[in-house]
């Protein structure tokens, strides 16, 4: 069962990772102090459903989907402003959009998942010698 969980910062000191469909009657979800832990803890209550209902509860196949500031919790190692320069938007705006201060319109969220997509093209090049 394909599922998408959206990961959202839902304020300063917490996120939240929750399904976009009921699995055996049961929404799921996680929460915690970063997005990376409100994920974990999504895996965890889909274990432990699966731990109380079996064979009745099936696979799934989860597609994440963030929100700007909860995309940079759960991947640390991006850098606000390096993003911002490589995808030509003001860094004090990426900022606003991590911290949830602005929300990005559809346009900018498009113009920042391109870039997202370029520089994992670029990564995916990249070859190490030693």
């Amino acid at each position: 069962m394909k599922i998408v969980a959206s990961v959202r910062k839902a304020n300063s000191s917490s996120y939240s990772c929750l399904a976009d469909v009921m699995v055996s009657n049961c929404l799921l979800a996680g929460y915690g102090k970063s997005a990376r832990d409100a994920v974990e803890d999504f895996y965890a209550s889909y274990r432990e459903l699966r731990e109380m209902d079996g064979d009745t509860v099936p696979e799934i196949e989860v597609e994440l989907k963030f929100d700007v500031g909860s995309l940079f919790s759960y991947f640390s190692f991006l850098n606000i402003e390096g993003l911002a320069a490589h995808s030509g938007i003001r860094p004090s705006a990426m900022r606003q959009y991590a911290s949830g201060v602005r929300k990005p319109n559809a346009e900018r969220l498009q113009q920042i998942q391109q870039n997202l997509l370029e520089i994992s093209q670029e990564i995916q090049r990249a070859r190490l010698f030693a």
